[in-house]
Protein backbone atom coordinates (compact mmCIF):
# COMPACT_ATOMS: atom_id res chain seq x y z
CA UNK A 1 0.00 0.00 0.00
CA UNK A 2 0.83 3.46 -0.55
CA UNK A 3 -0.13 6.23 1.94
CA UNK A 4 -0.69 9.64 0.67
CA UNK A 5 -2.20 12.82 3.38
CA UNK A 6 -2.18 16.64 3.15
CA UNK A 7 -0.62 16.73 7.16
CA UNK A 8 -4.16 16.82 8.50
CA UNK A 9 -4.54 15.31 11.96
CA UNK A 10 -7.42 12.35 11.26
CA UNK A 11 -5.11 11.68 7.75
CA UNK A 12 -2.44 11.22 10.14
CA UNK A 13 -4.28 8.94 12.51
CA UNK A 14 -5.25 6.92 9.64
CA UNK A 15 -1.82 6.12 9.05
CA UNK A 16 -0.80 5.13 12.87
CA UNK A 17 -3.54 2.87 12.32
CA UNK A 18 -2.25 1.47 8.83
CA UNK A 19 1.19 1.13 10.84
CA UNK A 20 -0.61 -1.16 13.28
CA UNK A 21 -2.75 -3.37 10.83
CA UNK A 22 -0.79 -6.54 10.30
CA UNK A 23 -2.35 -7.14 6.67
CA UNK A 24 -1.02 -3.81 5.71
CA UNK A 25 2.53 -3.33 4.15
CA UNK A 26 3.15 0.39 3.58
CA UNK A 27 5.55 0.95 0.67
CA UNK A 28 6.28 4.85 0.82
CA UNK A 29 4.68 7.66 2.73
CA UNK A 30 3.60 11.24 0.78
CA UNK A 31 2.55 14.10 1.79
CA UNK A 32 0.44 16.25 -0.65
CA UNK A 33 -0.14 19.82 -0.57
CA UNK A 34 -3.40 20.39 1.55
CA UNK A 35 -3.56 21.19 5.30
CA UNK A 36 0.45 21.39 5.61
CA UNK A 37 3.19 22.33 4.09
CA UNK A 38 4.55 19.02 2.68
CA UNK A 39 7.68 19.32 2.92
CA UNK A 40 8.02 20.52 6.29
CA UNK A 41 5.37 17.83 7.29
CA UNK A 42 7.15 14.81 5.88
CA UNK A 43 9.66 15.45 8.81
CA UNK A 44 7.31 15.11 11.22
CA UNK A 45 5.87 11.86 10.16
CA UNK A 46 9.58 10.82 9.57
CA UNK A 47 10.56 11.87 13.31
CA UNK A 48 7.52 10.10 14.43
CA UNK A 49 8.12 7.07 12.24
CA UNK A 50 11.93 6.71 13.71
CA UNK A 51 10.38 6.72 17.20
CA UNK A 52 8.39 3.81 16.36
CA UNK A 53 11.16 2.01 14.71
CA UNK A 54 10.19 2.74 11.32
CA UNK A 55 13.01 3.68 8.80
CA UNK A 56 12.76 1.83 6.16
CA UNK A 57 9.46 3.51 4.47
CA UNK A 58 10.49 5.89 1.49
CA UNK A 59 9.02 9.16 2.16
CA UNK A 60 8.33 11.84 -0.58
CA UNK A 61 6.64 15.75 -0.22
CA UNK A 62 4.54 17.01 -2.84
CA UNK A 63 4.10 21.01 -4.32
CA UNK A 64 3.27 23.03 -2.32
CA UNK A 65 0.40 24.90 -3.49
CA UNK A 66 -2.90 23.68 -5.95
CA UNK A 67 -2.20 22.62 -9.15
CA UNK A 68 -4.40 25.00 -11.14
CA UNK A 69 -6.38 27.83 -8.80
CA UNK A 70 -5.72 30.19 -5.79
CA UNK A 71 -7.96 27.00 -3.50
CA UNK A 72 -5.62 27.40 -0.68
CA UNK A 73 -6.12 26.40 3.18
CA UNK A 74 -5.80 28.98 5.48
CA UNK A 75 -2.75 29.93 6.62
CA UNK A 76 -3.12 29.32 10.22
CA UNK A 77 -4.37 25.86 9.61
CA UNK A 78 -1.02 24.97 7.67
CA UNK A 79 0.93 26.93 10.78
CA UNK A 80 -1.16 24.38 12.96
CA UNK A 81 0.15 21.25 10.71
CA UNK A 82 3.80 23.03 10.94
CA UNK A 83 3.73 22.52 14.80
CA UNK A 84 2.50 18.64 14.35
CA UNK A 85 -0.99 19.56 15.40
CA UNK A 86 0.78 20.13 18.87
CA UNK A 87 2.11 16.17 18.93
CA UNK A 88 4.47 15.60 20.90
CA UNK A 89 7.64 15.17 18.90
CA UNK A 90 11.29 14.02 20.05
CA UNK A 91 13.29 13.90 16.94
CA UNK A 92 13.25 17.47 16.65
CA UNK A 93 16.11 19.08 14.67
CA UNK A 94 16.57 15.87 12.72
CA UNK A 95 16.41 16.21 8.73
CA UNK A 96 15.63 12.54 7.40
CA UNK A 97 15.97 11.61 3.60
CA UNK A 98 12.78 12.05 1.42
CA UNK A 99 12.35 12.48 -2.21
CA UNK A 100 9.63 14.22 -4.40
CA UNK A 101 6.26 12.61 -4.23
CA UNK A 102 5.28 11.72 -7.81
CA UNK A 103 8.29 10.54 -8.54
CA UNK A 104 8.33 8.41 -5.48
CA UNK A 105 4.97 7.03 -6.46
CA UNK A 106 5.95 6.57 -10.02
CA UNK A 107 9.20 3.91 -8.49
CA UNK A 108 7.19 2.07 -6.02
CA UNK A 109 4.03 1.46 -8.37
CA UNK A 110 6.40 0.53 -11.48
CA UNK A 111 8.78 -1.99 -8.86
CA UNK A 112 5.53 -3.66 -7.32
CA UNK A 113 5.79 -7.48 -8.51
CA UNK A 114 1.71 -6.92 -7.95
CA UNK A 115 -0.75 -4.09 -7.69
CA UNK A 116 -0.81 -1.98 -5.42
CA UNK A 117 -3.52 -0.17 -3.35
CA UNK A 118 -3.18 3.53 -2.56
CA UNK A 119 -5.15 5.31 0.53
CA UNK A 120 -5.27 8.82 -0.02
CA UNK A 121 -6.73 10.88 2.11
CA UNK A 122 -6.40 15.12 0.52
CA UNK A 123 -6.94 16.39 -2.64
CA UNK A 124 -5.09 13.67 -4.52
CA UNK A 125 -2.44 16.45 -6.36
CA UNK A 126 0.75 13.01 -6.06
CA UNK A 127 -1.77 10.75 -7.49
CA UNK A 128 -2.40 13.38 -10.45
CA UNK A 129 0.97 14.19 -10.74
CA UNK A 130 2.46 10.71 -10.95
CA UNK A 131 0.11 9.35 -13.46
CA UNK A 132 0.88 12.65 -15.33
CA UNK A 133 4.65 11.52 -14.95
CA UNK A 134 4.14 7.90 -15.95
CA UNK A 135 0.23 7.32 -16.75
CA UNK A 136 0.84 3.27 -17.37
CA UNK A 137 1.09 2.98 -13.69
CA UNK A 138 -2.41 2.64 -13.78
CA UNK A 139 -2.16 -0.84 -14.72
CA UNK A 140 0.12 -1.75 -11.96
CA UNK A 141 -2.56 -0.23 -9.38
CA UNK A 142 -5.07 -2.51 -7.74
CA UNK A 143 -7.50 0.27 -5.97
CA UNK A 144 -7.30 3.82 -4.73
CA UNK A 145 -9.19 4.61 -1.58
CA UNK A 146 -9.94 8.30 -1.17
Amino acid sequence: MIYDDDGSPDGTTALFYLLSHPRVNLQAVTISYGEAHPEIYIQHIAGKLAEFGITDIPLGYGQDGPLAGTNEFPEEVRQAANDFWGLPRTEIGTIYPTQTAPELIVTVINDSPAPLTLFVSGPATNLAQALRLDPSIKENIQAVFI
